[in-house]
């Protein structure tokens, strides 16, 4: 690793080697302007040079590395060339400017034959950029290759254990975007267990920002609190994640308060922690809607509406830089809020109605983004992606609130099933009530169909002539009676 050199400003030296074509520049010159370069773009705090962002600062690095190479042909510096297209991608990536760190990280291949020890680490991270923008089968075969080419005779710039855990925990996260949640869990421990063999400070990190996240999709705010107290206590975190992990640690306390008092002191913990400086912004946009929705549950429809108008605001400007997959989930969430909160405060039936035909837009078009992404062969599961029972459950309810049949509730649920595992390996369409009573029902048969979701579930009883919706606890509950039931059977 190079370090700024020592008793110089790296700005004003930056300045002066920029300024001339690389051609120009000797190799001692090279070499400084790569080491300051790399000084202006590890340190988070640094002012960067006019024109530059860290991107462009690794990208310049990337070309320094390859004049070096063509003059001197020592491998070190191809392989930092690399080092130093993974870094652009990675800093692409966490900008949100995800189409130009496919193409970054894309290109970044090419240095498979030169530099194979840090091929892997491109392939995690393209792989990462594929996940996010939906290309789950391509990020697939990308992790099972780079799991492949992990070979820890080959030089590379972090151990071997290390790449093995990022392999293990980008597998994990995978899983977790398509729903596969005991696959995500299984590649976390994976990760975990694979930690013992490295000292590497970034994948420790990494492991612990994985399960944090995992924790709060399952909103098992408990066991993420603890999680994060103990992370930021033993580990050293760029200041990006800390503003993630402390955001996350007060969405974590907000949710475990009951008094008012003590409610409106987290309120503006969590505001605070959501409008540092460093908190990326799809880090930021993640929790506001979530919060919003459990205080409308809460009866609190004013700090309800206070994170809705951030969310509304936020929404705007997200729109314009998520992939599809987070733009529909993300207006079909919103829609399912925002009904949520009418119903609670007893809108009008014109503005139910208004409600119900926008929800029912952002829905389908959310139906049609997830139907669109491959079905891998371990599966997929439409409604253990982050709050999708909770936006099916809210159509459902906004649809009875409307007046509609629970015949037509009922075709809310079955379009939802239709985007499963199976469902898709058969090509099945949604059934319809009428479809489910003359394949499946005889006279003195019923069908119940249920919607377990984290907060309220739904349950469909269904028969030849007539058909009843109800609600049920949250899927905690359901759970944890289902496994009561399967013991006492076995006793």
């Amino acid at each position: 690793m190079l370090l700024p050199l020592a008793g110089q400003d790296p700005g004003s030296r930056f300045g002066v080697l920029v300024e001339r074509p690389l051609e120009e520049l000797v190799e001692a010159e090279l070499v400084e302007l790569f080491s300051l370069a790399y000084a202006l773009e590890a340190d988070s705090g640094a002012s960067l040079p006019s024109g530059f962002d860290r991107p462009e600062l690794a990208g310049l690095g990337r070309s320094v590395c390859e004049r070096l190479w063509s003059l001197s042909d020592e491998p070190i510096w191809i392989e930092r060339a690399a080092d130093r297209v993974l870094w652009q991608g990675r800093h692409l990536q966490e900008e949100g400017r995800l189409s130009e760190a496919l193409e970054v990280l894309t290109e970044g291949l090419l240095y498979r034959a030169r530099a194979p020890g840090m091929t892997p680490w491109v392939m995690t991270e393209l792989a990462s950029v594929c996940r996010m923008i939906g290309e789950h089968a391509r990020a697939l075969d990308l992790l099972r290759e780079a799991g492949d080419a992990a070979d820890p005779a080959v030089h590379s710039r972090f151990d071997h254990a290390s790449l093995v855990c990022t392999v293990f925990g980008e597998r994990g996260r995978l899983s977790q975007r398509i729903g596969n949640l005991d696959r995500a869990e299984y590649w976390f421990e994976r990760e975990r267990e694979a930690l013992s063999g490295t000292t590497s400070e970034q994948a420790a990190q990494a492991a612990a920002l994985n399960e944090i996240r995992f924790d709060i999709a399952r909103e098992d705010y408990r066991r993420a609190e603890t999680r994060i107290l103990a992370a930021l206590s033993e580990l050293r975190f760029r200041p990006p994640e800390r503003a993630a992990l402390e955001s996350y640690l007060a969405e974590c306390r907000l949710w475990s308060i009951e008094g008012s008092d003590d409610l409106d002191a987290a309120v503006a913990e969590l505001l605070e922690a959501l409008d540092a400086p460093d908190l990326r912004p799809f880090v930021r946009s993640a929790p506001i809607l979530r919060v919003a929705h459990r205080q409308i549950e809460r009866g609190r429809l004013d700090v309800a509406e206070r994170f809705l108008s951030l969310a509304r605001e936020d929404q705007r400007d997200r729109l314009q830089r998520s992939t599809p997959l987070d733009a529909a989930y993300q207006q079909a969430f919103l829609d399912a809020v925002e009904s949520c909160a009418a119903r609670a405060r007893g809108a009008a039936p014109d503005e139910l109605a208004r409600l119900l035909v926008r929800y029912r837009e952002s829905y389908a078009a959310f139906l049609i983004v997830w139907g669109s992404t491959p079905l891998l062969s371990s599966g997929v599961g439409f409604l253990n992606y982050p709050r999708s029972p909770q936006i099916v459950g809210e159509l459902i309810d906004l649809a009875l609130a409307s007046g509609e049949s629970a015949e037509l509730a009922f075709e809310i649920v079955a379009s939802a099933q239709a985007l499963g595992t199976q469902a898709r390996r058969w090509k099945a369409a949604p059934g319809s009530v009428a479809d489910v009573r003359s394949a499946l029902l005889g006279d003195e048969e019923v069908l119940l169909v249920f919607l377990p979701s984290p907060h309220r579930s739904h349950v469909f009883a269904v028969t030849r002539k007539h058909l009843v919706h109800a609600h049920l606890a949250e899927r905690s509950v359901l759970e944890a009676a289902r496994d009561e039931l399967a013991l006492a059977l076995l006793r």
